[in-house]
């Protein structure tokens, strides 16, 4: 009889899944409430949504803000895990369907806005608007001393290619 060693991760959360929060998040939140709003570029697959959040290590305190995402479900998912999420959506008719999926679900702690100040700064952002090589400056001004970012290259290339950096002082790596 061959024994199997256990699981270093709760029996109710799935192998791909490391951080108990993060799985507990995907757990309580229900994607198919959130149709998407935006068809120009996709929303993530479950299991890259999963990466790219344990990635960036969203923690409790943290301000994170969310750039056009394509629907309610990846800012609901990470209000569950930071503090506060601001979403930021330029298209007045976009950022009305996101403000009307996340109230539907009483998503508190996420805020959507059209534009962000010029002085506020996150701990983290995610931007799956296609940007580039380059995190674009107006963007990288918003992130704070020792932040982490991602954001989407291109959305011609399936699967979406994503960029990551942590912001040191001044600087980016």
């Amino acid at each position: 009889m061959t024994s199997v060693a256990p699981s270093p991760v709760a029996p109710s959360v799935p192998p791909r899944i490391r951080d108990q929060r993060v799985a507990a998040a995907f757990e309580a939140v229900r994607g198919d409430r959130f149709p998407v709003v935006d068809t120009a570029w996709g929303e993530l697959s479950r299991p890259a949504l999963v990466r790219l959040i344990e990635d960036l290590q969203v923690a409790d305190g943290m301000r994170v803000l969310a750039v056009e995402p394509v629907s309610g479900y990846l800012p609901e998912l990470l209000g569950r895990l930071a503090a506060t999420v601001t979403v930021c959506s330029a298209d007045a008719g976009r950022a009305s369907q996101l403000r009307r999926q996340l109230a539907d679900v009483g998503a508190a702690n996420v805020v959507v806005v059209e534009a962000v100040a010029d002085t506020e700064t996150f701990d983290r952002l995610i931007s799956l608007c296609p940007s580039g090589d380059e995190l674009p400056s107006e963007l990288l001004a918003h992130l704070a001393e020792r932040g982490a970012a991602v954001w989407a290259v291109d959305a011609a290339s399936p699967p979406i290619r994503l960029r990551r950096l942590m912001r040191l002082g001044d600087s980016a790596t």
